[in-house]
């Protein structure tokens, strides 16, 4: 298991249609956000691992995320919503700090697995194998389809969110 690089995780807010993107700037409160905000953006977390210690040649058999509920409102879940894990090995932006063009960077494999609806404490993803085995692997979390009201998840970084790898 794996923990999250609590100083390179955040969330990037923009508009529904991906205008205007920033950093978001109450992760150190709330942890890293996923949804509609309260000001009517929408958030995409991202969570930094540090996965060199898989060996070299390695075959990742399964991989999964677990994150930790911190607060929200709404639900993002509601009329068949998704939470969607984007995988980028390495990073998504220009650097692996939380940057705004993190909101529509390329990821490595997009839609790879789902988070279920929680409301406390924790829940996986299910399984996949996109995995920098060499360094650094981010996930993205987003809303497949962007909510018309508020509705959102903080989720907490660091040791409360854990990537866990088996391989062979």
């Amino acid at each position: 298991m794996l923990p999250s690089r609590a100083a390179d995780d955040g969330y990037v807010k923009a508009s529904a249609t991906g205008g205007a993107p920033a950093a978001g700037t109450l992760e150190g409160t709330y942890g890293v956000a996923v949804g509609r905000g309260a000001d009517g953006l929408h958030n995409r977390a991202l969570l930094s691992f540090d996965t060199s210690s898989v060996p070299d040649g390695a075959t990742v058999k399964r991989a999964f995320l677990t994150v930790t509920y911190g607060s929200g409102s709404g639900d993002p879940w509601a009329s068949g919503n998704r939470m969607v894990l984007d995988v980028r090995s390495g990073c998504f932006g220009a650097g692996c700090a939380t940057a705004a063009d993190d909101w529509s960077a390329a990821a490595s494999a997009s839609g790879v697995a789902e988070i279920g609806r929680f409301t406390s404490g924790t829940q996986t993803s299910a399984d996949f194998t996109a995995v920098d085995v060499t360094g650094t692997t981010q996930v993205r979390l987003r809303l497949a389809s962007a909510p018309a009201t508020t509705a959102y998840v903080f989720l907490k970084s660091g040791t409360s969110a854990t990537l866990t790898v088996e391989w062979e």
